[in-house]
């Protein structure tokens, strides 16, 4: 599957699920995710490009004011002779207000570089500090975003 139908190919798991993007919770989100990741591969882009998974959190600010979020991205990213590597992601951003709790966590990031590491990427995912963060605060907002650089 070529990256630019990665975010219309995830809605329509999400809605094959009997979950709009917008009401979505981190574990749903990462069920879907990592189907994802698992059962689709990437093409169209040469040289072949490296594939992950990342789970990130923590405080920031993306022109709206500080929210503590919890981002999981599927990064596709392809090595360029005498340039550096051209990103792509497609990231699901879960903000939640940052309390003084939230503020004193620390950003962190998961990364998932292969197929095989999945299990343990779920895994340590679940384990983490976030998932826990997920399941007890309220989340203000969920978005679904491609991101393309321009080259």
């Amino acid at each position: 599957m070529k990256f630019e139908e990665f975010a219309k190919d995830f809605e329509t798991r999400c809605r094959a699920r009997g979950v709009p993007v917008d009401a979505l919770t981190v574990p749903v989100a990462l069920d879907l995710m990592t189907a994802f990741y698992r059962d689709e591969l990437v093409t169209g882009i040469d040289p072949p490009p490296d594939d992950a998974l990342r789970f990130s959190w923590g405080v920031r600010d993306r022109g709206e004011g500080d929210h503590f979020e919890i981002n999981l991205a599927r990064v596709v990213s392809t090595r360029r002779m005498d340039a550096p590597p051209l990103m792509r992601e497609l990231e699901v951003t879960f903000r939640l207000s940052p309390t003084p709790e939230l503020r004193s966590v620390p950003h962190h990031e998961l990364w998932c570089y292969s197929r095989p590491e999945l299990p343990d990427f779920v895994g340590f995912v679940r384990d983490s500090e976030a998932y826990a963060i997920a399941q007890r605060e309220t989340v203000l907002s969920v978005s679904l975003a491609s991101v393309v650089p321009a080259a």
